[in-house]
């Protein structure tokens, strides 16, 4: 069954047949608004994955920025502590402990303790899992005196190996070399004035109490007691002194961290460990450098904060922007749809009349313009998909398709139909309303 209308100059044919059959031919007949309405489409979902790439890529940019910054903080501050190791290497330690009663004035006054507490002591601190805030620990016997065989006032100071704390060593991935190296037996270590005015020699022998020692080295100038001091192995020391495993001081270098109270913490973890004992704080330039090190820390990570919120502005920006942007483009994208679909709609009033006069339902009718919508928008997403990653290097950096997920691209492509379904609901409107008999007597 076949009828044959005359409408504008153009043959319409229409039969009972099949809506796809019926949207195929409408397809062809308006194929440069079919084309339109595919191409703003896709430029709307284009505009859409490039912008979730900028994004994701910027994240991906921020994250490579800032392992660089914090690679190259690191390695600054590995190069501050090494700086920090080398200056403290032989300049002695920053706090000491002293025996219990021990009249402090005296101390600053003859430069070391008169009395005297057990060798033990610095094992039982070294044991202890409650020592936080000390890193090293150096137990030590120092003693001036008149060297009978030069005539000569010294600073005798008899040291061992450091003694590891016990805790800290367990827990750490990388054995830390030593700040003073051990002086060992027979061997010992000479000041800067006593090596220059008593001319000796490295491998040279020389006899302190009656004991007979071998120059293992001497110090560089210090301008200080230990120009006239003479470092002995800590036994030896105790057994010329008569002093039989005891020491007068534990040498200790507090840890790097930030304190308020530092030494004030110090002290109260020594004290409950060893009660009464004398706990005081040397500042010297390693002690500073150490400081300058949790300076420069806290810098690198004030800036670290600084390029995170600065990053974070430029990505609410870019958000910000890429919204406005995706939301003119969708707004012009549903009406250029609608007005294309409303113009087509009307231009065919007379064709739907007749679909209406054949018996088509609403349904049909609605079947017909939501159909061709829907195939227009599965175009523009598949345009959308070839076209996105083209376009993007020529705007963004990184990869397009590493940046945009699988569930993100198929939502994306999903909304492209959706879109100009939804766009076409008032053209459904209209074409449905048509009175076929208002329609026709126009036409004839």
């Amino acid at each position: 069954m076949a009828i044959y209308i005359a409408s504008d100059s153009k043959f319409l044919y229409t039969s009972i047949m099949k809506i796809k059959n019926l949207i195929s031919k409408e397809i062809s007949h308006s194929k440069f608004s079919f084309m339109c309405c595919a191409i703003i489409i896709c430029i709307c979902l284009c505009s859409v994955l490039i912008s979730l790439s900028l994004t994701k890529n910027f994240d991906k940019e921020t994250v490579g920025i800032l392992n660089k910054f914090d690679e190259k903080s690191s390695e600054n501050l590995k190069s501050l502590e090494d700086q920090i190791r080398k200056e403290m290497k032989g300049l002695g330690f920053n706090i000491y402990i002293f025996p219990e009663g021990q009249d402090l004035q005296e101390v600053y006054s003859k430069g070391y303790a008169s009395k005297t507490m057990p060798e033990n002591y610095v094992n039982k601190l070294a044991d202890n899992p409650t020592l936080a805030k000390i890193n090293h620990l150096l137990p030590s016997l120092t003693q001036k005196l008149v060297w009978p065989e030069t005539k000569r006032t010294i600073v005798l100071v008899g040291i061992k190996g450091e003694v590891p704390i016990a805790h800290k060593v367990a827990s750490s991935k990388k054995k830390k070399p030593p700040l003073i190296d051990p002086v060992v037996k027979g061997k010992a270590v000479i000041g800067y004035e006593l090596q220059q005015s008593l001319n000796l020699k490295k491998g040279q022998e020389i006899t302190i109490l009656g004991r007979k020692f071998t120059v293992e080295k001497s110090n560089e100038a210090r301008g200080n007691a230990d120009d006239i001091t003479i470092w002995i192995n800590l036994e030896e020391c105790q057994e010329l002194l008569g002093k039989e495993k005891q020491i007068n001081a534990i040498l200790a270098l507090q840890c790097n961290c930030a304190s308020i109270d530092r030494l004030g913490e110090i002290r109260q973890e020594v004290e409950a460990i060893l009660p009464g004992t004398e706990v005081i704080e040397v500042k010297s330039t390693a002690l500073a450098r150490a400081e300058a090190r949790m300076t420069a820390k806290q810098t690198a990570e004030d800036q670290m904060a600084i390029i995170k919120e600065q990053r974070s502005e430029l990505k609410q920006g870019i958000e910000k922007n890429s919204l406005l942007v995706n939301a003119a483009f969708s707004l012009v994208a549903i009406i250029t749809v609608l007005v294309f679909s409303l113009i087509n709609v009307l231009h065919r009033t007379a064709e739907i009349g007749i679909y209406h006069s054949f018996g088509y339902k609403n349904s049909a009718i609605f079947k017909l313009i939501m159909g061709r919508a829907f195939l227009f928008g599965i175009l523009g997403s598949l345009l959308a998909a070839i076209l996105a990653p083209l376009i993007y290097p020529l705007i963004g950096k990184g990869s397009f398709l590493s940046a945009v997920t699988t569930g993100q691209l198929t939502l994306v492509l999903i909304s492209g139909p959706i879109m100009a379904c939804f766009s076409c609901l008032y053209s459904c409107k209209k074409a449905v309303d048509i009175d076929p008999v208002e329609a026709l007597r126009d036409t004839l």
